[in-house]
């Protein structure tokens, strides 16, 4: 699921984080405006009580010589509640008068005044306590006419105050002044709390929303995944041609028995003539002909197969004597010599032989199978079973000798292919292929002596050799990138991808170097696999899959791996432009590359109209022949 976020939890912390910053910023800012606002408000309603004080006491009450023996008990608690009254109805704390007799002292009278306080006539309460008051006395002495805004606190609390200096109607002067509670003002804490609802919603929203939109999508993609991976699971295991069950599924079979069954493969005598004589469209015609020649004429608990141009297998998928299987093909081969395929008014017989595996091991009785088909076709047989006989080690001596000269004379060499980029318009990487030079003084290529390579402690040393090449070209060439084969063998070997590895560290050339794997092979530890794939990419090397879609590895194995490239099997791309089957697979591979994140490459491009062709499929790059053909050096 982490792989198919909309956004990664790294980005929606951020996205988060940001948010809340931009809050608390938002927060500070209105804050800060929102006080000023409520400060201006706060200003005008203290002008306004200090002003009204005038109005609401006696025309007299501030005349010089006006003093507590002047005014009763009565007017005095009159004019309280006056002041009272109006507080009341208004925001304000207090509204008061401040009274300066001719010995200097100030007499405070103040709405805060209540009835009970003048029955005390406790001093600190009196409504015409006097107490000493520096500001006011500034303003008297200095006959400050503006307004004068002040803070102070005292046992009632914390208020903002205004003292306004006026006159009265004999001259004398006073103080007119009111209080405003500063625990009416908001805080900037009680201010966030307030808006806290504002932060806390739409964050609750983007994280429900997030957690539900990557849910859905996860669930979408890997539906999407699913089929598109059961599509190509279904291309690869079926031929398009014919229906039957791919090379890859009779591997797969072969696997699941637990028993050693034969297997028969058949070839179609001198196939390529018909197909080059008749052309394509009579070629195909043939074998779905043949296909069905065949599959009428199997046994209970045989099962038909197709396994290339050319060539079919019969699986007997239970335990059967050698004798009667090999029996039964030679029947099928003779009733089908004895078949003519009419088509456009072109009649060919029906030939083929055959080659079988032995029952006497169940390691490889696919490659003992085309062992004897080989050797049935170099000996003009229709018929032959596999034997130790004809399985010499004649052969792999010689080739084992050739490669043992290769090392010890520096005759093993880097061929690259270029491969072109469709999006920049030019080549861009190379892919090395591995060669060696024979005794005779030929070049061989790898088909020849790498199986038996792989047997022997020389393999190891051709890889390095291999490395030591492509370093080269690397260093030579920093603007391009190269890739190498390596097989499960290779990789598998944990010393020598180690000294691998650290070969390209020392040369600084990893960020240039694509390491190719082949699908169709098997590796005996995944999570070793997942490990290296994860390890190398962090260096910056990328991850190729080689041969897609030739292969007998499950597919699924590719999906749980983060794979740069996807290269797709030149036998699918050679049929591209005359079989629609064939380009719907290769589309559905661009597109499972789409959702992996791959970049896609075709092999076996041969001429213009595959190339054409190829791009308007979403094909990202191209390699074959009509790019360029593998050479010892960059042209």
């Amino acid at each position: 699921m982490s792989k198919f976020r909309i956004i990664s939890l790294k980005k929606a912390f951020l996205i988060i984080f940001f948010y809340i910053v931009l809050f608390l910023a938002y927060g500070y800012y209105s804050y800060n405006k929102e006080l000023h606002e409520q400060l201006e408000r706060v200003d005008r309603e203290l002008l306004l009580g200090a002003n009204i004080v005038s109005y609401l006491l006696p025309s007299n009450y501030h005349h010089k010589g006006m003093s507590e023996e002047n005014i009763s008990k009565e007017s005095d608690l009159e004019n309280i509640k006056k002041l009272s009254d109006f507080t009341k109805y208004s925001n304000l704390a207090y509204i008061y008068t401040l009274i300066q007799d001719e010995k200097g002292n100030i007499r405070f009278s103040s709405s805060s005044a209540s009835a009970e306080d003048l029955k005390k006539r406790s001093p600190d309460i009196y409504s015409f306590d006097i107490y000493d008051d520096a500001l006011a006395k500034k303003i008297f002495e200095n006959n400050i006419t503006e307004p004068v805004f002040n803070v102070s606190k005292d046992k009632w609390g914390e208020f903002r105050s205004v003292y306004i200096l006026k006159h009265a109607p004999d001259g004398y002067p006073y103080i007119a002044g009111a209080d405003y509670d500063y625990l009416r003002i908001a805080s900037f804490k009680e201010h966030i709390v307030e808006k806290i609802a504002y932060l806390i919603v739409p964050l609750l929203f983007f994280i429900v929303l997030y957690v539900f939109a990557n849910y859905f999508v996860f669930i979408y993609l890997r539906n999407s995944l699913s089929k598109k991976s059961q599509a190509l699971k279904n291309a690869l295991e079926y031929d398009s041609l014919t229906n039957l069950p791919s090379k890859r599924k009779l591997v797969e079979d072969v696997k699941k028995s637990n028993q050693t069954l034969p297997i028969a493969i058949l070839d179609i005598n001198k196939f390529s003539i018909i197909n080059d004589i008749y052309g394509i469209d009579y070629g195909d015609r043939y074998l779905q002909y043949t296909a069905t020649v065949l599959q009428n004429r199997l046994l209970e608990k045989m099962r038909l197969y197709r396994l290339d141009s050319d060539a079919f297998a019969i699986l007997c998928t239970e335990k059967k004597a050698l004798e009667e299987f090999a029996a039964h093909i030679a029947k099928i081969l003779e009733d089908c010599s004895s078949k003519n395929f009419v088509y456009k008014n072109y009649n060919a017989k029906l030939l083929l032989c055959a080659g079988l595996s032995d029952t006497t091991r169940k390691d490889n009785p696919l490659i003992r199978a085309e062992i004897a088909l080989k050797k049935a076709k170099e000996r003009g047989q229709k018929l032959l079973v596999y034997s130790e006989d004809i399985d010499s080690n004649n052969h792999n001596k010689e080739v084992l000798d050739d490669i043992i000269y290769a090392i010890d004379n520096q005759k093993v060499f880097a061929y690259i292919q270029p491969i072109f980029d469709i999006e920049s318009g030019k080549i861009i990487k190379y892919e090395a292929l591995m060669r060696i030079q024979k005794r005779d003084g030929t070049v061989a290529v790898p088909y020849y002596f790498l199986d038996i390579a792989k047997q022997t402690p020389f393999y190891k040393d051709l890889t390095l050799i291999m490395l030591d090449h492509v370093i080269d070209f690397a260093k030579k060439h920093p603007e391009l990138s190269f890739s190498i084969n390596l097989s499960s063998l290779d990789i598998e070997n944990k010393e020598l991808m180690e000294a691998l590895i650290q070969k390209l560290l020392d040369a600084g050339v990893e960020k240039q170097i694509t390491i190719e794997m082949l699908e169709s092979e098997e590796f005996k530890d995944f999570d070793y696999l997942f490990d290296f794939v994860k390890k190398v990419r962090n260096l910056g090397i990328k991850i190729s899959i080689d041969d897609f879609g030739s292969g007998y590895s499950n597919i699924s194995s590719t999906i749980k791996l983060s794979i740069d490239y996807i290269k797709i099997d030149g036998s699918l791309i050679r049929h591209i432009l005359i079989d629609s089957r064939y380009e719907k697979v290769v589309k559905s591979i661009v597109n499972f590359a789409e959702e992996m994140g791959a970049k896609t490459i075709a092999e076996f491009v041969e001429n213009e109209e595959i190339a054409k062709r190829l791009r308007e499929l979403g094909i990202d790059m191209l390699q074959g022949y009509y790019i360029g053909k593998p050479s010892p050096k960059i042209v």
